[in-house]
C-alpha cells in the first residue's frame, strides 16, 4: 500500500507546503492508530 499518497507525485514532493501538509497528515494518522 501507498503511505503517502500525495507525495508520490513529483512536482507535489518539490513543494515545501505540500512537504508540511503531509508531515501534519502521517504524523495525525500515526497518532490516531496508537
Amino acid at each position: 500500500p501507498i503511505r503517502d499518497f500525495y507525495m508520490t507525485n513529483p512536482i507535489a514532493r518539490a513543494s515545501k507546503t505540500m512537504a508540511e501538509c503531509s508531515a501534519a497528515m502521517t504524523g495525525a494518522a500515526q497518532l490516531a492508530a496508537e
